[in-house]
């Protein structure tokens, strides 16, 4: 994060402008360690942003919240699995890395 606003701000006082937009970004991007955004991680889901609004059909109805919930349980389940089966793999392939280059 510090990176991405040091590209951007010019001078220090500036961060306060740029720190919203940052951690959206960051949040919405996908990461090499887990392959896939923080945001999924945490909600089950794609982050919708404001083109995905304006793409997006309007929605007819109230949602269902039983089967909203009986649907997004096991998709975080789902998702928290494959997210740390991911980080294992990174971790295993680090581990690799380290003991090949002690030789």
């Amino acid at each position: 994060m510090v990176k991405s606003l040091r590209l951007i701000c010019d001078k220090q006082d500036q961060w306060d402008d740029y720190v919203a937009p940052v951690l959206f970004s960051y949040r919405a991007t996908v990461t090499v360690s887990t392959n896939i955004s923080p945001y999924r991680v945490l909600f089950g889901r794609d982050m919708k942003t404001a083109i995905d609004g304006a793409l997006l059909a309007e929605w007819e109805g109230s949602a269902d919240v039983e089967r909203y919930t009986g649907e997004l349980i096991p998709k975080l389940k789902l998702t928290k699995e494959i997210s740390r089966q991911n980080l294992q793999d990174r971790n295993e392939k680090a581990k690799l890395r380290r003991k090949y280059y002690r030789q």
